[in-house]
């Protein structure tokens, strides 16, 4: 049985981009905080690839664009 690990991985860093941005939107900057540090992880680079600052800056500016 051959299990995809790649939608896992996926999965987590979509549910976690959704999080921020409402984090964004509410301002609730705890809530920002833990999540700038889990894209800035050893564990959050690995699951994007070494993207994490990416993610936080395109995120914010998403969130800017929508108002």
């Amino acid at each position: 049985m051959n299990f995809d690990y790649e939608l896992i991985r996926a999965a987590i860093i979509r549910r976690a981009v959704i999080d921020y941005k409402a984090a964004l939107r509410y301002k609730d900057y705890a809530k920002i905080a833990k999540l700038e540090k889990f894209f800035l992880s050893g564990w959050g680079e690995l699951l994007s690839y070494g993207h994490g600052e990416y993610i936080i800056e395109h995120t914010k500016e998403m969130v800017r664009n929508e108002k």
